[in-house]
């Protein structure tokens, strides 16, 4: 369910404008994650949530898993990233450097 919150927030919570909008929304996710997983809410909704398939980035014999990201060990994984031999010579390489970038800019660092 954390990975399903993590993509609510992803998908819709970053599109709203305003404080109100963010606050419906989020009433809404509890209480429907309380009337199906009242049991489980603390690990739920524990902050941070960060998701990403960036963990064995450089190494490729390793499976890209998507995977809960808990006690930001991105940020080492972020740190090797930007110093990697390879060169950005695809938009979604160039997109992915950019991603990390920010994550470690706006939730690592901060």
């Amino acid at each position: 369910m954390r990975v399903w919150r993590h993509e609510i927030t992803r998908v819709i919570f970053d599109r709203l404008i305003n404080e109100d909008d963010h606050a419906l929304v989020r009433g809404h996710l509890v209480a429907l994650l309380e009337a199906h997983y009242a049991e489980k809410m603390e690990f739920i909704m524990r902050d941070p949530i960060l998701y990403g398939d960036y963990i064995n980035t450089l190494d490729p014999s390793e499976p890209r898993l998507y995977e809960c990201i808990d006690d930001f060990s991105i940020a080492q994984v972020c740190r090797s990233f930007v110093c990697w031999p390879r060169p950005l010579t695809t938009v979604q390489c160039a997109c992915t450097y950019i991603i990390i970038i920010i994550i470690i800019e706006f939730v690592v660092v901060a």
